[in-house]
């Protein structure tokens, strides 16, 4: 495996951008949910997501990034990305 590989200004731009967007996005909602009901910052938070459209940005940021990656499989039949990816904490719904 290379420690270095070479990525596209253009497409380290581009998710740079849609990283930044929804950091800075995500710290300004949590700054602001001290200031009014958490009725209103879960609107704020709901409305913010779907008129950023940034699950599509970020989606995008993943497509970019994602050819400069082996998608060989190893012996636990995962590639490099998926195995780096599989311990991550992804939002589940709620036991009922």
């Amino acid at each position: 495996m290379d420690d270095e590989i070479l990525v596209q200004r253009q497409d380290l731009i581009e998710v740079f951008k849609a990283l930044s967007m929804a950091v800075v996005s995500l710290d300004r909602l949590g700054s602001y949910r001290a200031s009014i009901t958490q009725e209103q910052w879960e609107h704020e938070v709901a409305d913010w997501t779907l008129k950023s459209d940034v699950t599509r940005k970020l989606l995008r940021a993943r497509w970019l990034l994602d050819p400069y990656f082996s998608h060989d499989l190893g012996e636990d039949e995962m590639d490099e990305l998926e195995r780096a990816c599989a311990d991550l904490p992804y939002w589940r719904p709620p036991a009922r």
